[in-house]
């Protein structure tokens, strides 16, 4: 597979971790999609939050690969984190 076709969410993109991320993602030639409340400065947007199990699947849908760092200051994150996994497997991650 060349870079160019290797598609990573990336969860939590404008956060502490994934923003440092995003920009490296892209430097190795991937696509990023950047899952996150608000848009990022770079990387295509997708929105996602920990309370709305809705906006997990399109996050993930279409990706290689998936960064995800859990939020430890985010109420019952630890808990759904499982959740998360399973959708992200089922969308093909």
């Amino acid at each position: 597979m060349s870079a160019g076709a290797y598609t990573v969410t990336i969860v939590g993109a404008t956060g502490k971790t994934g923003r440092r991320a995003v920009p490296d993602a892209l430097q190795r030639g991937w696509r990023v999609r950047a899952a996150a409340r608000r848009a990022p400065a770079h990387g295509e947007w997708q929105r996602f939050e920990w309370d709305d199990r809705a906006s997990w699947a399109p996050a993930f849908r279409g990706s290689d690969a998936a960064y995800l760092l859990i939020p430890f200051n985010h109420p019952g994150a630890a808990d759904t984190t499982p959740d998360l996994i399973r959708a992200a497997a089922e969308a093909g991650v």
